[in-house]
């Protein structure tokens, strides 16, 4: 089972202001999502607590994307 949009975007929005979420194609089984946060602050933050998080099965790897 995949992790459902609804629990993402909530667990996302404890660290700010998502002003976008987008699915990226992968050939493998690991989901990869662009997030993007109103303040780099937030993007921060975010990286800073979601970095190996872990949800119900699921082990997040969260990095900084530049402009």
């Amino acid at each position: 089972p995949h992790l459902q949009w609804e629990v993402l975007d909530s667990l996302l929005a404890q660290y700010g202001t998502v002003e976008n979420v987008e699915q990226v194609n992968t050939d493998t089984e690991t989901a990869v999502v662009n997030v993007t946060y109103a303040t780099k602050e937030e993007a921060k933050e975010a990286i800073e607590k979601l970095t190996g998080h872990q949800f119900d099965d699921y082990s997040f790897s969260v990095s900084y994307i530049m402009d």
